[in-house]
């Protein structure tokens, strides 16, 4: 297949891909496996931005040298983005991520049903598919990568009390997200 791909491009375009394939490879791979956190994800977003940069191949062709490489690496968060919320992977961590989102007080009921917990995890995934796309990066890089807000502050080029402030205003989103989808659910059940 990628053969077939390769087939419409010019011999510079080819020559220009073998190039950005040999030297920045790797730094994709662990770009994407500091999100995703499994080598057959990180190949698989990988594959996924090499793909999408023969599609724009013309535009990425043309962008100057400085700054072609994180336009590149752009695209391999994205497509790590895109891997992480088609598999799902934003409900693995509602166990971690439970407690903050539990709008009542008490710690939860560890005798909650199965399908009680499906329900909560549910809601949670429909919630945060809500968030934009900063927040959902916020909420990923604090609570399934758990990274500092220090560290958050530096991926985002903000100061730490910005990213903690951020850190709040989201996860108080989230909340109100998470309530109004238990809300509508349990509507239209009554």
């Amino acid at each position: 297949m990628f053969y077939f791909v390769l087939g419409d491009l010019t011999p510079e375009q080819k020559q220009f891909l073998e190039k950005l394939f040999k030297r920045h490879n790797v730094a994709f791979y662990n770009t994407a496996k500091d999100l995703l956190h499994t080598d057959d994800d990180a190949e698989e977003a990988v594959a996924r931005t090499f793909l999408k940069i023969i599609d724009h191949i013309e535009r990425i062709f043309h962008i100057p040298p400085a700054k072609r490489l994180r336009y590149c690496v752009v695209i391999v968060k994205n497509e790590s983005v895109n891997l992480l919320r088609e598999r799902s992977k934003a409900a693995c961590f509602s166990q971690t991520f439970a407690e903050d989102i539990t709008l009542s007080p008490d710690p939860p009921d560890r005798t909650e049903s199965l399908s009680e917990q499906e329900e909560a995890v549910e809601y949670l995934h429909a919630a945060l598919s809500r968030l934009s796309e900063e927040e959902w990066w916020l909420v990923n890089y604090r609570f399934i990568q758990e990274k500092s807000y220090a560290e958050i502050a530096q991926l985002l080029n903000i100061n730490e009390a910005a990213a903690r402030q951020r850190g709040r205003r989201v996860l108080k989103k989230l909340r109100e997200l998470y309530e109004k989808e238990e809300n509508r659910n349990h509507a239209e059940h009554v």
